[in-house]
Order: structure tokens, then C-alpha cells, then sequence
């Protein structure tokens, strides 16, 4: 009972972390996940693009904070029902702080890319 106690007591101290879904829809270039309303301050750890159609041509989506980039491009010119995930996080980009914006670029777009953003956030105050 003592372990399994000790290992209730770190769960409950433990970081709470929540994804977030965003609907990104046809030729949008820029697509708020939080738009300097960011309820807390978070870390960006994880991140996957799941298209809801066919990509229409070169494009690429990146996760930001409205200055600096976030993830590496991620090529959302794919299949519909691919997943495309991030390969990079940049550590010195990845905090957003409370009421910060976090954005989904696309760019170099030459046609349609819709899909759902799941990010991956840890509260981290």
C-alpha cells in the first residue's frame, strides 16, 4: 500500500497536460489556436495534423507563437485520413505564456488543405 500511495501522491502533483483541437478549413494561412487569450502558461509537447481531405499542393503548417516558430514545417500536402506529426519542437519557442497566442501557419500554399490540429499541451504554472 505504501508504493501504490507514494505513487498516487506524484500523480496528483504531477503537471496536468490537455490536447487541443483546431478545424483548419481550405486556404486559411493562419488559424489561431489561441488568439492572446491562452488561459495558462503551457508548454507545446506534441503535435499531429490529421487531414480531412486530399492537400491540393505544396503546403506546409507550423505551430508558432505569432513570432517565432514552434515546430518545424510539417508537408500537409498529403491523402486524406493521413496523419502528419510534427519532427521537430523548438525548446526555446515552446512556452506560451498565459493570455500568449499560439498559432497554425500554413504556407506556400497552391491549393486546398483541410484537417484537425491536435496539440499537445502541459500546464506548466
Amino acid at each position: 500500500m505504501g508504493r501504490a500511495k507514494g505513487l498516487l501522491q506524484t500523480l496528483e502533483q504531477a503537471a496536468p497536460s490537455f490536447w487541443i483541437e483546431t478545424v483548419i478549413t481550405g486556404l486559411a494561412a493562419q488559424t489561431h489556436v489561441y488568439n492572446a487569450d491562452c488561459p495558462c502558461k503551457v508548454r507545446v509537447i506534441d503535435c499531429h495534423y490529421v487531414m480531412t481531405q486530399a492537400g491540393g499542393g505544396a503546403c506546409t503548417g507550423r505551430l508558432d507563437d505569432g513570432a517565432a516558430n514552434i515546430t518545424d514545417a510539417m508537408n500537409v500536402n498529403a491523402g486524406d485520413r493521413d496523419i502528419v506529426r510534427a519532427a521537430e519542437i523548438d525548446n526555446a519557442a515552446s512556452d506560451i505564456d498565459a493570455g500568449g497566442t499560439l498559432d497554425f501557419t500554413i504556407s506556400a500554399f497552391a491549393g486546398e488543405t483541410a484537417g484537425l490540429l491536435y496539440t499537445h499541451l502541459l500546464v506548466t504554472d
